[in-house]
């Protein structure tokens, strides 16, 4: 009977398994193999790059040319891609000619205002949100208005109203095309720019869960996990940031959200930052970073304006360059590290994000991207330390439980081995063995033990033990065997032992497991020496 034991092979012993225990995750690679995630993690950059520049070409007339009338009635001209700050919320009116085609959509992508009108010769179009309560959080996703329903005519004017709280603008091209010839890119559009958001706050929320659990695993990295887990909950609620909705409550209530959600950016690449630093054993640079991360939220809780709150948050970007910056330097110069890839990966995102952000560039931000590889990557890593700190735990464990000379388990493994009615044990003696320590020589009786632990795991099955019990002494295990069985089993071991070109020879006793190892191995002792003073004479055993 075999259910609910476990069965394991002679198994030899790793010498480093308690080392390997508390390895970091990150360290292992070689450093082409550091090049080539780099390499890898450029390319990908690229790849996407190239993909959101596809996805966002226009694909129809272009309006490229805007008009505005400011304050003293005069009209000025605006080329896309354009935006500006405005210090109060209010409304912002653009004009532009609307060429005379057969086009039936009108596309505007990531317009940079909290509430949208769209009119043809003053007759209503569409619009997006609500100019009495502006809180729609509209930046990140394309806008589509059908214009067939509207009579045209040669010199149509378009006019998009704005209601911005801090800034607006158009970076992307606006145009108008046929609906049924873009249908695919806007689909990718929308996944470039709303889908990832959701698969990351998915991804985040997976991998906090994931990490809180691991903890339970780990004395040594539990405060890193439980950093890594904070970063990924605080990302989820910056995610909120990317979410396209037509109301976020009042004014007062948008401000406040907005001030979460900026803040928890802050807050996530702080408590990553941290985590990183703790694998990394860097206690003494704790404190000090977690005060850059801090000390931007601190502010953005008490400012009064939309305006401010913009003005800081892209003054903070810059501060989160040269954080990324240096959280770079540091890695490389980590030759061993495995996170090579998702590291380059997100920090060039993070930098494209934030420079498409201060330069006012018509581009996408990748950073999600970046983030969702970022959390692949770790996921990946983490999950196999786990793993790889379990199997070296088992390994470390079998460990205590081998005889070091022999290779054979020693009396620990005969605690935790599991027996049942139908299995029996030898317990065999070498003969002679003082005499051989005393006239050749311990090194000589420590060949002799190794040779015997080799014949023993050659002549039984992988399912039976050979236990070292003490000096040279050793217990066969065999598992559902009885005892013609067991007694048939030694002498063939005796057999073998014997026809070594130097021969060998031992005593023995049977017994069958009746309940007790303890009382089955002394009386299979008892048996063993009852054999031992027949072959040997009736004096001491071993001086015979």
């Amino acid at each position: 009977m075999l259910v609910g034991r476990k069965i394991c092979g002679h198994a030899s012993p790793h010498a480093h398994a308690c080392a390997a225990v508390h390895t970091c995750p990150w360290k292992g690679g070689s450093t082409l193999n550091k090049w080539l995630q780099a390499l890898l993690a450029l390319l990908v950059f690229a790849g996407l790059w190239a993909l959101s520049w596809w996805a966002f070409l226009p694909q129809g007339h272009e309006l490229a040319v805007w008009n505005t009338r400011l304050g003293d009635g005069q009209l000025r001209e605006y080329q896309v891609p354009f935006s500006m700050l405005v210090k109060e919320p209010g409304e912002r009116v653009l004009e532009a000619r609307l060429p005379l085609t057969d086009d039936d959509v009108l596309v505007l992508p990531r317009p940079l205002c909290h509430g949208l009108r769209v009119e043809i010769n003053g007759v209503p179009v569409g619009g997006v949100g609500s100019f009495l309560q502006p809180t729609a959080n509209i930046w990140n996703a394309t806008h589509v208005f059908r214009i067939d329903g509207v009579p045209r005519a040669e010199g149509d004017v378009l006019t998009l109203t704005f209601y911005s709280l801090h800034d607006f603008g158009l970076l992307f091209m606006p145009y108008t095309a046929r609906s049924d010839d873009i249908l695919f890119r806007l689909d990718l559009q929308r996944m470039l720019s709303e889908g990832i958001a959701l698969i990351v706050a998915g991804t985040a929320f997976a991998l906090a869960i994931m990490l809180l659990m691991m903890s339970g695993t780990t004395k040594k990295w539990r405060h890193a996990y439980w950093a890594f887990a904070a970063g990924n909950l605080f990302y989820i609620l910056y995610g909120c940031e990317y979410v396209f909705r037509l109301e976020t409550g009042t004014l007062g209530q948008f401000l406040g959200f907005r001030k979460v959600f900026v803040a928890s950016i802050y807050l996530a690449s702080g408590a990553v930052f941290l985590g990183m630093r703790m694998l990394q054993s860097r206690a003494w640079f704790r404190m000090p970073v977690a005060f850059l991360f801090l000390l931007p939220c601190a502010v953005i809780a008490v400012l009064p304006t939309f305006y401010m709150l913009k003005v800081f948050v892209d003054a903070c970007n810059v501060l989160l360059i040269f954080i990324f910056m240096y959280l770079m330097w540091m890695e490389g110069r980590n030759p061993g590290t495995r996170l090579v890839f998702p590291n380059l990966f997100f920090f060039l995102t993070v930098i494209q994000s934030i420079m498409v952000l201060l330069l006012r560039q018509p581009q996408i931000y990748f950073v999600n991207a970046g983030v969702l590889v970022f959390f692949l990557g770790l996921s990946y890593t983490l999950v196999n330390h786990v793993t790889h700190t379990e199997r070296e735990k088992d390994n470390f464990a079998a460990q205590l439980r081998l005889d070091a000379l022999t290779g054979a388990y020693n009396r620990r493994h005969l605690v935790s081995t599991g027996m049942e009615t139908d299995d029996c044990l030898i317990f065999l003696d070498i003969d002679r063995f003082k005499a051989i320590n005393d006239t050749q020589g311990h090194a000589k009786g420590d060949e002799v033990l190794r040779t015997v632990a080799r014949i023993l795991k050659q002549e039984t099955r992988l399912i039976d033990d050979v236990v070292r019990y003490g000096g040279d002494e050793f217990v066969v295990l065999l598992r559902e065997t009885d005892e013609a069985t067991g007694e048939s089993r030694a002498r063939q071991i005796a057999s073998a032992l014997a026809a070594l070109p130097q021969p060998i020879g031992i005593s023995w006793g049977i017994s069958l497991y009746r309940g007790s190892l303890e009382e089955s191995i002394q009386q299979a002792d008892a048996r063993m020496y009852g054999m031992k003073r027949g072959s040997l004479g009736d004096g001491d055993p071993e001086n015979p």
